[in-house]
């Protein structure tokens, strides 16, 4: 089992048979297959508002005539798919436990940043301080479950998650600057 390329379907041929084993084999695959693409589609929709408001290129914001982001999922699949050639190791399962551990990673970020503004949020909608006082031990509990589920993905999916969100930055940085120069021109040509 250490060794297999398919851990769970080898139990399931030990346990039961090769019948079975094939059975939730496929069934997996077609759950994978439709976790990517529920992801797909959640991804291009988190761009194109993203895009919407500024903070993304505005190809992320086109839609087609069913109100789906096309383009924008055909950028993040061709993105996935560097992702993946650079990744690639022998085994496929190490390949998967290395993106699915750097996906964890980048996605967490974001959730201790969500859980840290939402005492200033309940502040802003006039919750009493007591109760934000009294949730902030949720909170904490929150931000210590993250920080644990980013400890254990590893040093490296630290690594490669601080690389993508670097990257992120520095192209949020430029497409701001780029934005205000524009602004500033436009402002001068009004003038």
């Amino acid at each position: 089992l250490l060794n297999s390329n398919a851990p769970f379907g080898l139990t399931f041929v030990y346990m039961f048979n090769d019948t079975i084993a094939n059975i939730v084999m496929a069934a997996m695959v077609i759950s994978c297959f439709g976790a990517l693409l529920c992801w797909q589609f959640t991804l291009s929709r988190v761009f194109k508002s993203a895009a919407e408001h500024g903070y993304f290129p505005k190809i992320f914001a086109r839609v087609n005539s069913k109100d789906a982001p096309v383009r924008g999922v055909l950028i993040l699949l061709a993105v996935e798919i560097l992702l993946t050639l650079f990744t690639a190791s022998e085994s496929l399962r190490e390949q998967f436990e290395i993106l699915v551990n750097l996906a964890v990673v980048t996605n967490v970020v974001p959730y201790v940043l969500c859980i840290l503004a939402v005492p200033t949020m309940m502040r802003m909608a006039g919750v009493a301080e007591s109760r934000i006082k009294r949730s902030n031990y949720l909170f904490g509990i929150g931000v210590l479950y993250c920080l644990y589920a980013i400890y254990a993905c590893g040093f490296d999916a630290m690594v490669g998650s601080a690389v993508a969100v670097s990257i992120g930055l520095v192209i949020y940085v430029l497409r701001k600057a780029w934005d205000t120069r524009r602004a500033h021109r436009l402002q001068q040509s009004i003038d």
